[in-house]
């Protein structure tokens, strides 16, 4: 017999950015990613959507009565007090649920142009049933005047994973997001940065401009461990550069992650556990830029071109990111930011590569990342275009249900840990 459980945990962590733009070859200036006063956008690199099932007891047995939607928004521009932001879930066309919920103030002492709101949203007693495609129409609404601005469509792969013994676990999809990555930074020097990062939460020394690396993974702990634990080897112009202080990454921690496991039965009595994560890791890079003597981080700013840079774990490559720094020493923008992708005020999309070998346990689903990132938004650049074409399938990207769908109801099973960490 097949037992299989669940467990969401989710833990956060800082990344300071204080300006953030899009990086794409050939180009040579930067392209200010601000938006007017007058203007609320939405931030699509701090999007993000969690499912939370919900089991009952009845008769002695714990039953599966449906799950909720934690939507995650940040929005930028002038958005008035006490605004909102409305999420409604439909599927087919009919609408299956939705959640409202008020905006907190960005944090704008040290730098207005993170002015804005941040949106965390859920309804506890929600309970949605549905699974496969599922879009979200996100609407912000104005807290002075009630006016509705539609911000967004996004559109995610909700998938169930029926387990013996237990209730379904019910997650989204985001293998999609696999080249969704980007490069921030934060010029504010002083003993710590954390206020304005694009995920907040956590301090980081730092007495010069800093750069990270915001990047996408999909594997198991193992895969993580890999990452953040990588050297970097870099090339400006094709030319091979020598790092002056190091070519470590550190302060690497998941910034936003989701963890799925089950334990299966090995056919001998025992059981076999497998894991399935969605990560957003946060990578600071051995950079720097502008004005600063700062000698342990190579200065952009001195260095212009195209620069090309492999994370290296035990001496295999397990990423590649490409970005253009212009003469600020500012990554240029991305094609992709052109064409409507937004984000933040500071915020620069890379060029990645996934290696046929992947990182350590890596799992990828190239179809789901060929449609798009970002929820459902299909690439407009040839760069882009290019790179999901050529990922490659890593593993096995979805847990497997581990028995029918229909069969939601057994014996007791043991409580299951929820939340967040």
């Amino acid at each position: 017999m097949t037992n299989a459980r669940s467990n969401h945990s989710w833990r956060r962590s800082a990344i300071a950015a204080a300006a953030l733009f899009t990086a794409l070859a050939n180009a040579s200036t930067a392209v200010a990613q601000t938006p007017s006063s007058s203007t609320p956008r939405l931030d699509h690199g701090y999007t993000l959507f969690e499912l939370f099932d919900t089991e009952e007891s009845e008769n002695g047995a714990r039953v599966w009565r449906g799950y909720s939607v934690a939507a995650h928004y940040r929005v930028f521009g002038t958005v008035a007090r006490g605004s909102a932001m409305l999420s409604v879930f439909k599927q087919g066309g009919r609408e299956v649920g939705r959640v409202r919920c008020e905006g907190t103030a960005n944090d704008v002492s040290n730098d207005p142009a993170w002015a804005g709101m941040t949106f965390e949203c859920r309804d506890y007693a929600q309970r949605l049933r549905v699974v496969g495609a599922l879009t979200v129409e996100s609407t912000l609404i104005n807290g002075q005047t009630d006016a509705q601005t539609p911000l967004r469509t996004h559109t995610l792969e909700v998938r169930e994973v029926a387990q013996a013994g237990v209730s379904p676990t019910h997650y989204v999809s985001r293998h999609q997001e696999a080249l969704s990555g980007w490069i921030s930074w934060h010029s504010v020097t002083g003993n710590a940065y954390s206020v304005n990062g694009y995920f907040s939460g956590v301090t980081v020394p730092s007495n010069a401009p800093t750069m990270a690396l915001i990047l996408p993974v999909a594997g198991t702990s193992d895969t993580v461990t890999a990452i953040e634990g990588a050297r970097l080897r870099c090339t400006r112009n094709g030319q091979p550069v020598t790092l002056p202080d190091g070519d470590e990454i550190s302060d690497a921690r998941g910034a936003r992650s989701v963890r799925l496991s089950q334990s299966l039965s090995n056919g001998s009595g025992g059981s076999t556990q497998v894991g399935l994560g969605f990560h957003q890791l946060a990578l600071r890079l051995p950079f720097t830029f502008g004005a600063t003597t700062e000698r342990s981080a190579t200065n952009l700013t001195q260095n212009p071109g195209r620069w090309q840079c492999d994370l290296r774990s035990n001496g295999e490559v397990v990423r590649t990111f490409a970005f253009t720094a212009g003469a600020d020493g500012l990554p240029v923008a991305h094609a992709e930011q052109s064409s409507g992708l937004y984000l933040g005020p500071r915020a620069s999309l890379v060029d990645i590569t996934i290696p046929a070998a992947g990182a350590s346990n890596e799992r990828t689903a190239p179809a789901e990342v060929r449609a798009g990132g970002f929820y459902g938004r299909a690439w407009t650049s040839d760069a882009l275009r290019t790179a999901a074409a050529a990922v490659p399938a890593l593993g096995v990207p979805h847990l497997l249900a581990s028995q029918p769908a229909s069969a939601r109801t057994a014996s007791a099973p043991a409580p299951r840990r929820r939340g967040r960490r």
